[in-house]
């Protein structure tokens, strides 16, 4: 890249060879649309302050930009830039909180500390992560609408917008089949000892009556009930039923598949731009985002200043919220320290981590395999790269996901690794990881239809496992690959209305308890590979796409 200042000359050249538009930085010449839709040539628009931008319609592959972007900026000439402030923060400061919060959340739970003393150690981590939720949704926004101006002004929003699509669909397919392939594997580790076949226990109640002596008795005959001692052709057990849910206490909600599947497609479109910012909804403000990225693009006047206002407007949104996420993430270290001391010291029933173990064994190497064997052969095939080179610099972004335990909060490192290896433009990595964050949560199919199976056989009904049901168990698990319903505890949500249909039941069995303590270990590793995912799509479409304009316009 040139250094600021530079004097920049720029010769598009068509298919056949031919010259279409020359700039030179002296000239001062209005913002224009020139059509050369015959030849398939680009256009060049040229603002007032001596910055060229570059708009490409039909990718000619023959177009050579020399030089760079010119900058009025002179007085940071010769000056090295310097690196992003949470780029400073190394990967044995971020190892060391981690292992300094699993001590003293183990210590804590070993001294069985009381509720005040939990809550104060994980306030920093909770303030931390209010922090970083309130900053990434609008910078999010602002980034996937600068992301996508960029992409569309350069004429490659189809091309970046389908491929990356398409390995997207690809990851899923892959992940869920890997999940139900592990998860088939290791059932017969995840019986019980002494289990016997699934059946429902009831609570049966007697009821008393003015008799002395005397209990409340049915009789099969007729149906009546009368008062009266033990009768050998009577019932005095009853079964008490609650018509009204007014006492039910489960917090997990249940929805159909149907539900499920509509209130996925709904939650894409916004009808109020404002509420989904609040609640959110990051599908709908990506999507939001990218379309009003894309007016900005178009968005310029022949008539005025030809400053193209909105577009500034949220290139220095992103720009602010990116900075103060640099501030942010400062605190790192001491944030995970406190999330996972506070975790480890509210979930004191260690008991439920043995008798899950092979349910967390089997996830990590599912988990192993998604991340260092399938997909990297995958990135291999499809670019002829090594793509663990790629992965030795998401280290930190690994981090800070297995901290955080959110890939959206862990967006800002990611994308700060992915800057730092130099592999694509910012509007690249952008655009993707922003997407992919809230919409290729492959991981989370992945253990999916594991912990359907572990719910299953550690119940007792999981031999009753039929072709149809793990059919439909791939299915279900490569829609969930789409993202989790914007809800607390969306995973859960989904994994009980994928289980409920499955298996037929509108129970759940007694290890759901255990299996929700297990998840908090294994949640962590989900977001891991999450990001893990978005950041070798990034490498894919990188490595399979020309960014000279995108580059060029970064610059």
């Amino acid at each position: 890249m040139a250094s600021p200042g530079q004097k920049a000359f720029f010769v598009v050249l068509d298919d056949h060879n031919r010259e279409h538009f020359r700039t030179y930085p002296s000239q001062q010449s209005p913002m224009r649309h020139i059509d050369l839709s015959s030849t398939g040539s680009p256009s060049i628009p040229k603002n007032t302050t001596g910055s060229s931008f570059y708009e490409r319609r039909g990718l000619s592959t023959s177009a050579f930009l020399e030089s760079s972007l010119v900058s009025n900026n002179d007085a940071n000439d010769g000056k090295k830039v310097p690196p992003l402030r949470f780029q400073a923060i190394s990967v044995r400061y971020m190892v060391l909180g981690l292992f300094l919060g699993i001590a003293l959340g183990i210590l804590l739970a070993f001294f069985k500390s009381n509720s005040v003393v939990i809550n104060l150690i994980s306030l920093p981590g909770d303030l931390f992560t209010r922090a970083i939720k309130c900053i990434v949704i609008p910078y999010i926004f602002s980034a996937v609408a600068v992301a996508s101006g960029d992409i569309m002004f350069a004429g490659k929003g189809f091309v970046i917008g389908f491929k990356t699509l398409k390995i997207f669909v690809l990851f899923w397919i892959l992940s869920a089949s890997l999940g139900v392939g592990v998860a088939l594997a290791s059932r017969s580790f995840f019986k019980l000892e002494g289990q016997e076949e699934h059946h429902i226990e009831y609570n049966y109640v007697q009821l008393s009556c003015d008799q002395v002596g005397g209990t409340l008795q049915s009789f099969l005959q007729n149906d009546s009930i009368r008062c009266g001692k033990a009768d050998s052709g009577a019932k005095v057990n009853f079964e008490v039923k609650e018509q009204t849910n007014f006492y039910k206490t489960h917090s997990i909600m249940k929805v159909s598949i149907n539900d499920l599947i509509l209130t996925s497609i709904g939650r894409i479109v916004s009808e109020n731009i404002a509420l989904s910012l609040i609640m959110m909804e990051t599908s709908a403000v990506v999507v939001f985002a990218s379309f009003l990225g894309i007016v900005a693009a178009q968005n310029y006047y022949e008539k005025t200043r030809r400053v193209n206002y909105l577009y500034c407007v949220l290139l220095q949104l992103r720009n602010s919220c990116y900075w103060a996420l640099e501030c942010i993430m400062l605190l790192a270290p001491l944030a995970v320290m406190s999330i996972i001391a506070g975790s480890l010291a509210s979930n004191q029933h260690f008991s439920a981590y043995t008798q899950a173990g092979a349910y967390v064994g089997a996830c990590a190497i599912a988990i192993i395999l998604q991340m260092f064997v399938m997909y990297p052969i995958v990135v291999f095939l499809w670019t002829r790269c090594n793509p663990y080179a790629h992965m030795r610099f998401m280290i930190r972004a690994y981090l800070y996901a297995f901290g955080l335990s959110s890939s959206l909060a862990a967006t800002p490192a990611t994308l700060s690794c992915l800057q730092k290896s130099r592999l694509c433009s910012i509007t690249l990595a952008e655009f993707i990881v922003s997407f992919g964050s809230t919409m290729n949560l492959s991981t989370s199919g992945l253990v999916i239809p594991i912990s359907c199976v572990y719910l299953a056989e550690s119940a007792g009904f999981g031999s009753s496992l039929t072709v149809w049901q793990i059919l439909s168990l791939l299915v279900l698990s490569i829609f969930s690959c789409t993202g989790v319903p914007p809800v607390p505890q969306g995973r859960t949500v989904i994994l009980i209305t994928i289980f409920t249909s499955v298996f037929g039941t509108d129970t759940l069995p007694q290890t759901f308890a255990t299996y929700m303590v297990a998840d908090s270990i294994v949640d962590r590793m989900v977001t891991v590979g999450n990001v893990n995912d978005d950041a070798l799509v990034v490498k894919i479409v990188a490595e399979t796409t020309d960014e000279t304009v995108l580059t060029w316009l970064h610059s």
